[in-house]
């Protein structure tokens, strides 16, 4: 845990003989503290976060007079590091010898202590962070003041006051007060109920950086790979007891296991593989010395030992050649630094191993970069620092959903249409769990040898892409946002909000996941059939949404009774008609026009994956979405691509499984089935699609 440093002008500070301002009160997603004064400025009390919470079910807001506090002494931050070591408050005040208020600490989230150098920060020479602002559109600039990093980000701005209409400043209790203002610029994203406009100065320094990256790249004609992680949150093939570790582990880390190596002897040696030496390597994990900051930057520290290594802040691959000309470079936060393996067992490691005596690999170098608990923004500042040439090969690790809880909409938009993201989930998803018994403790963010070396399988895979496949130029070229496009439901008039009132009448009130599926089912086949038992199986209620425009061979009501017939017997799923906003002519005009597109062409999909992620799967508490992939209709294809990208954006995970085939049929699709009609093979047909299905199919085409 870290904490930030609130100066005395900063802090709220409320009264004993005036009425407190509740409204000011709710902005505690900021000052966390409201220091309570007596009119000789001594201070009494404090108002927490918590308190107020509680107090603001009864209309009291109780004043802790017992609280904790720290006289300013010389040694007194010695005294606050130890305050947020030894307890779970999130505040505390500092006051002088006369009982007044010298500053507040608060705890953050990070691990390491938010302390700046003043003058190196920011670096005010640097005028492209006022350049991205300007570009964006923002005229009129108010920074919200919480600390010293405000008050930096303040003068920078007022350094570039030339470019801006107005550069104001205000305290964060007083951001209710805001009156016109194009935005209000906090330092990390906040879902503050204010009436301006916020926006993170956090997600403006990842925007830069990865811009920055984006431009070395493309410049240095670099491969740049986004690797999304495996985590807690998108691995869903887990067994049942890793389920219950995951369930813990919040409260439980890998560390608390092998503190406890005794009680999770068997479980140790299962995923470490370790059975002579274990105790010796458990010692050495946990032995691991903090990262430190070094210019502005993020490294591991220096470490030598039998298992791990660390050199110039990146730890060691092993067998690396002595003659190199070309480096892939592999950047990322926990999963990729191996906290459980030793330095042979890195997937920096085994992918150096893979790549020996291969002919296009000739003189390429592994440099691990990976760092414990490093955020996206420090990875991207250590690339930047780093000096590419022609043809190296750059993998950044990413948590998507980490990911995108710091950044701004915008940015994220940027994020997911400038560049292909890869996911190395699914590699975790189709692993074969009665032969793999477990390959982490807590979480897969740290996992095991056997982990690794799957990694290492598919970089390997995906480095086959050409270079030109990983790069969408419309985005990059631009510095302009990729705007919301939220805003193509306004010319929907009253039918939306009907839609979302349909919708709730649906809706599942049981506990447990809620999954969906999308399906046009012209007609129903056994395919469909298989993707619905499987997605069935893995959640606690399945929607079924059936395509609703009639631009099919069959139409609505008949592809709706197939569904319907065909769940007749499965109690956890519920088929829905799609309305006109789930593929739709409104949404996805595309996809009805698949036939006369030529192979190839870009087709607009996230209109549709939008309002489907942000506004139609709230309602319905859907949090996972399945498809079968898609080998043949290139359409679908990049339907199903833009689903594994945008999704998780509005925190839903998407699952897509093999199609479903029959021996001697191939693949089974509804156009072999219309053709099979077409051509009167009804014993064919019977193959293809489910019994209810058929006896539909041969009443509609019985004449």
């Amino acid at each position: 845990m870290g904490y930030i440093r609130i100066p005395k002008e900063h802090c709220f500070c409320v009264y004993e003989n005036e009425r407190i301002d509740t409204e000011k009160l709710k902005l505690f997603a900021i000052g966390k503290v409201a220091v309570v004064k007596n009119d000789r400025e001594k201070v009494t009390g404090i108002i927490s976060f918590k308190d107020f919470y509680k107090g603001s079910e009864n209309g009291n807001y109780p004043v802790n007079k017992k609280f904790r506090k720290i006289v300013f002494h010389a040694e007194y931050r010695k005294e606050v590091e130890r305050f947020f070591e030894e307890t779970e408050y999130q505040s505390i005040p500092v006051v002088n010898e006369d009982g007044e208020l010298v500053e507040c600490f608060i705890r953050t989230e990070s691990e390491r202590r938010q302390e700046w150098d003043q003058d190196k920060w920011i670096d005010i020479s640097n005028p492209h962070l006022a350049k991205l602002v300007k570009n964006k559109g923002w005229e009129k600039i108010t920074i919200c003041i919480t600390d010293v990093q405000s008050d930096q980000i303040y003068r920078y701005f007022k350094h570039y006051e030339f470019m801006f209409e107005k550069i104001e400043k205000v305290l964060w209790y007083n951001l209710l007060e805001t009156g016109e203002t194009d935005i209000v610029i906090v330092y990390y994203k906040t879902d503050m109920d204010v009436h301006a406009e916020c926006y993170s100065f956090a997600s403006l320094l990842m925007e830069l950086e990865y811009r920055w990256l984006l431009h070395k790249c493309k410049e240095k004609n670099v491969r740049l790979y986004m690797v999304s992680i495996p985590t807690n949150h998108n691995v869903w093939n887990v067994t049942e007891e890793e389920k219950k570790r995951i369930s813990v582990s919040e409260e439980k880390n890998w560390t608390e296991y092998l503190k406890n190596k005794e009680l999770y002897s068997e479980l140790l040696e299962q995923v470490l593989d370790r059975k002579d030496d274990l105790d010796e390597f458990t010692e050495s994990c946990m032995d691991l010395p903090p990262v430190i900051v070094k210019g502005r930057l993020c490294y591991e520290r220096e470490h030598t030992g039998k298992y791990v290594n660390v050199i110039n802040g990146n730890r060691i691959t092993t067998g690396t050649p002595d003659n190199t000309k070309n480096h892939i470079y592999l950047s990322g936060n926990s999963f990729l630094f191996g906290p459980l393996v030793d330095d042979e067992h890195t997937a920096a490691s085994i992918l150096q191993r893979m790549i020996t005596g291969i002919s296009d690999y000739e003189g390429y170098r592994v440099i691990h970069e990976g760092m414990r608990g490093a955020p996206f923004f420090e990875s991207l500042k250590r690339l930047n620092q780093d000096y590419f040439i022609k043809d190296d090969i750059v993998v950044l690790f990413v948590s998507l959903e980490h990911l995108f809880s710091e950044m701004e909409d915008d940015m994220k938009k940027y994020l997911l249409h400038s560049i292909k993201i890869y996911h190395l989930e699914d590699v975790f998803n189709a692993l074969n769990r009665k032969k793999v018994k477990s390959y982490f403790i807590e979480s897969p963010v740290h996992p095991n040898a056997l982990a690794y070396r799957l990694t290492a399988e598919y970089l390997m895979r995906i480095f086959e892409e050409r270079s030109d496949d990983l790069w969408r130029d419309q985005y990059i070229i631009s510095d302009d946002p990729v705007q919301d496009k939220g805003n193509v439901l306004d010319g929907s008039g009253g039918e939306w909000e009907e839609y979302l009132e349909v919708l709730e009448k649906y809706r599942y009130e049981g506990k447990g996941t809620r999954g969906a599926i999308v399906m046009n089912c012209n007609p129903l086949t056994c395919g469909h059939q298989y993707l619905i038992k499987y997605a069935a199986e893995k959640v606690d209620h399945l929607y079924i949404f059936i395509v609703q425009e009639d631009q099919s061979t069959y139409s609505f009501e008949e592809r709706y009774e197939m569904a319907r017939a065909c769940t007749e017997g499965l109690s956890n799923i519920t088929v829905i008609p799609s309305g006109r906003f789930i593929i739709s002519a409104f949404t996805f005009p595309g996809y009805f026009t698949k036939q006369t597109a030529v192979p190839g062409t870009a087709i607009d999909t996230s209109t549709d994956i939008m309002i489907f992620g942000k506004y139609i799967a709230p309602v319905l508490n859907i949090t996972v979405r399945f498809a079968g992939e898609e080998p043949t209709d290139f359409v679908t294809a990049q339907y199903n691509h833009s689903m594994k990208n945008i999704l998780p954006e509005y925190g839903i995970r998407f699952v897509e499984i093999p199609r479903y085939a029959k021996k001697g049929m191939g693949i089974i699709s509804a156009k072999k089935v219309r053709e099979a009609i077409q051509k009167e093979e009804w014993a064919r047909v019977r193959e293809l699609v489910p019994d209810t299905t058929y006896q539909m199919l041969r009443r509609r085409h019985k004449g």
